[in-house]
């Protein structure tokens, strides 16, 4: 099945610069795609293709979610449930139809990040709510903690490392990028005013919560949350987003299963604590040859098999074993772990009992990022596309409910950090309203 993807020259009711993209992209802040982008680290304006102070796009205060329908038609004739191409990536019959809006994001409403324009799109099927937002990003940073083999570490040095003795393992506690949309409870404020004035300032600074009232907090995360590969309906697999909120009290997340957990233990060594990866059953195809079934259908490389021998097919790991997982290349070549050799410190799932899930899973979403290249095939920048769904009504006191009957606007604002879980670059306070 192929989509067309949306053209970058798609124009939202601010515009874009005038210069024409050379290419058919999903893409708009891209350099063909001509819009402003701000960076940090140049201080100051980065002028791109063909555009001038004067036509930077405006910033708008509202975003309009435009009625859609239910099924988008394919280019066979066939058509697909809307909610089954939420996948990072952003079609013509999903989203050609739909505007583009442009928010200027920066550390006057966030902390420390960058300054750029974020690209949004919203649409409503009248029981789902449906989220495009896209920004650049030069370098996508999503595999998060990672253990490091140092063998070099052991201090009581065992002849060979199987992977499951400790003390020659570093937690290596890299972070991952991230984005947050707030939404205003009805209520939320601080010393200096309600969240419908102040947005992200409200909730995103200090104790990183609002002193009274509540804001519905969804959050993306490249590592954590993007690779979930749940099944949604025959082959159609899903990631997520993490559902919390933020009160006076502070900030948690919503009641429910975590998507993430630690593959490793911490056991005491001679220097300290020191991470083992925990061990995880080989799971077999029909042909009884180990699959990532049992690894909550992960790539392998980013877990540890079981060596026990108890599963058939299961085979050691150990400083001689040639089918090392996190070997990518000249598998054939492998003959010892060598110093570097990673796995991921996370193991990623989504339980299938809907009781274990609650409203901590209701938010499903779909990260892909995605180089830009020059003509000469060089790459000049890269772009982050997330598509986001929800229920319109889930009835939980700690979540939004949308009405897309009401003309009254939601109240909500963007964080977007890059490799950080707190370091973000903050939208000013957007109303969002239902199409008439």
């Amino acid at each position: 099945m192929s989509i067309p993807r949306v053209a970058g020259a798609a124009a939202g009711r601010s515009g874009v610069c005038s210069t024409k993209p050379r290419s058919h992209r999903s893409l708009p802040l891209t350099t063909f795609a001509a819009v402003f982008l701000f960076s940090a680290a140049s201080s100051g304006l980065v002028l791109l293709a063909g555009c001038s102070l004067d036509e930077l796009p405006e910033n708008p205060s509202f975003v309009t979610v435009e009625s859609a329908a239910k099924r988008v038609p394919l280019p066979d004739g066939g058509s697909i449930e809307r909610r089954y191409l939420v996948d990072g990536v952003a079609t013509d019959p999903e989203w050609a139809d739909i505007p583009y809006s442009y928010v200027a994001v920066g550390p006057e409403n966030g902390n420390q990040g960058g300054s750029f324009l974020v690209a949004i799109k919203a649409a409503h099927d009248s029981t789902r709510l449906y989220m495009l937002v896209q920004w650049p990003d030069a370098e996508p940073n999503q595999l998060g903690p990672r253990l490091v083999w140092d063998p070099e570490r052991n201090l009581t040095p065992t002849g060979c490392d199987t992977l499951l003795v400790g003390c020659s393992w570093n937690l290596v506690d890299a972070n991952e990028d991230r984005l947050a949309v707030m939404w205003d409870l009805g209520d939320a404020a601080d010393g200096n005013g309600p969240f419908r004035e102040r947005g992200c300032q409200v909730a995103c600074h200090g104790d990183m919560h609002p002193l009274s009232g509540a804001v519905d907090v969804w959050q993306w995360r490249a590592a954590r949350t993007n690779p979930v590969n749940y099944p949604l309906f025959g082959s159609v697999r899903v990631g997520f987003a993490d559902d919390g909120y933020a009160d006076g009290a502070g900030r948690v997340d919503d009641a429910g299963t975590s998507f993430f957990r630690d593959n490793y233990e911490l056991i005491p060594c001679a220097d300290g604590s020191s991470p083992v990866p925990l061990k995880v059953a080989v799971a077999l195809d029909v042909d009884q040859q180990p699959t990532t079934r049992g690894n909550d259908n992960m790539r392998p490389c980013e877990y540890v098999f079981d060596g026990s021998g108890s599963i058939p097919g299961g085979e050691p790991f150990d400083c001689t074993t040639r089918n090392n997982p996190c070997r990518l290349f000249n598998q054939e070549d492998v003959v010892e772990w060598t110093t570097g050799d990673d796995l991921s410190a996370l193991l990623l799932t989504r339980p299938a009992n809907e009781a274990a899930r609650e409203s901590r899973h209701d938010i499903e979403a779909r990260g892909r990022w995605e180089a830009v290249l020059s003509p000469g095939n060089i790459q000049v920048k890269g772009t982050w596309t997330l598509e986001m769904s929800r229920l319109l009504l889930v009835g939980n006191g700690d979540d939004i409910d949308f009405d897309w009957r009401s003309q009254e606007p939601q109240y909500l604002a963007i964080a977007v950090m890059n490799n950080s879980g707190r370091i973000h670059s903050g939208s000013p306070v957007i109303e969002l309203r239902f199409e008439p």
